[in-house]
């Protein structure tokens, strides 16, 4: 039983006690439930049926103003040349070439590829250049 079905057996328990005790506040009481939940999820059963109960898959969320790929390329590129240069240097080097990208935008996609760092761009570098120092 993974943690899913347990959690909505579990709902699904709460609200047959009660419907057997026709008592509300008497459940709630005993399952330290508040009667918001309770009748949140009472409307999620008689809409829906079990599955109701079942936790929603949360969305990925989109962010309307992160990095394109393209200039992701970019900057991944600038840091094979030069993996010493940090967000601003990069900001402004790629500023220079009317590539329009904000430092704290370079420092975040820095972050999500776990580059942030100056150890970690050399690394990086290191295994992405073409003729590796010995």
């Amino acid at each position: 039983m993974t943690k899913d079905d347990f959690l909505a057996s579990f709902k699904y328990n709460v609200l047959q006690h009660a419907r057997k005790h026709k008592n509300i506040t008497y459940t709630c009481r005993i399952f330290n439930l508040s009667w918001t939940v309770y009748y949140k999820w009472l409307k999620r059963f008689s809409k829906l049926g079990y599955l109701g109960l079942l936790d929603k898959k949360k969305r990925i969320p989109q962010m309307p103003n992160r990095i394109k790929p393209d200039k992701e390329e970019i900057i991944l590129g600038y840091i094979i040349d030069y993996p010493t240069h940090g967000p601003r240097r990069i900001t402004n080097k790629l500023r220079q070439q009317s590539i329009i990208i904000s430092e704290a935008g370079v420092y975040n996609f820095l972050r999500r590829r776990q580059l942030n760092l100056r150890l970690d761009r050399l690394f990086y570098a290191q295994e992405k250049s073409d003729n590796p120092v010995v």
